[in-house]
């Protein structure tokens, strides 16, 4: 579905510009998942949710998608990424976009994310920074 494409593409986009984003994670921005054995720290997009924005049995003319975006790193501080995520956070929330393809994009934060879940047996500890956030395109 295009509505997606759009929304993917334009928060692929802010992240890459961003050079808070490229001083910490460089080119580990993944989809869901870091490949195994991917170095940290990494950020990682995630859709959570999408719908579409109109009453059932209109004309479908926008589209809401919840996107989870988090920063990972080992050991036991955020130091590291929480630069990063601010500048993330800064650049999302309340963001009304330049039209994409000749539709408007705007975004706003709807929650923090919990802290990373504790490491299985032999793992090493990792931390979580990150928010969920809803992008709406029409």
């Amino acid at each position: 579905m295009f509505w997606s494409l759009i929304a993917d593409r334009w928060l692929i986009d802010t992240l890459l510009a961003l050079p808070e984003v490229q001083a910490v994670f460089d080119d580990r921005i993944y989809r869901d998942q870091a490949p195994e054995g991917t170095p940290a720290p990494v950020l990682i997009v995630t859709r959570v949710a999408d719908a579409p924005s109109q009453p059932l049995g209109q004309p479908v003319t926008s589209w809401t998608f919840d996107y989870d975006v988090a920063g990972w790193d080992d050991g036991l501080s955020v130091a590291r990424i929480a630069p990063a995520m601010d500048a993330i956070d800064a650049a999302l929330t309340e963001a009304d976009a330049a039209p994409v393809d000749g539709h408007h994009v705007t975004c706003w934060e709807l929650s923090e994310l919990p802290a990373a879940p504790p490491p299985r047996t032999g793992e090493p500890p990792s931390v979580r920074l990150g928010k969920t956030y809803r992008i709406y395109v029409s």
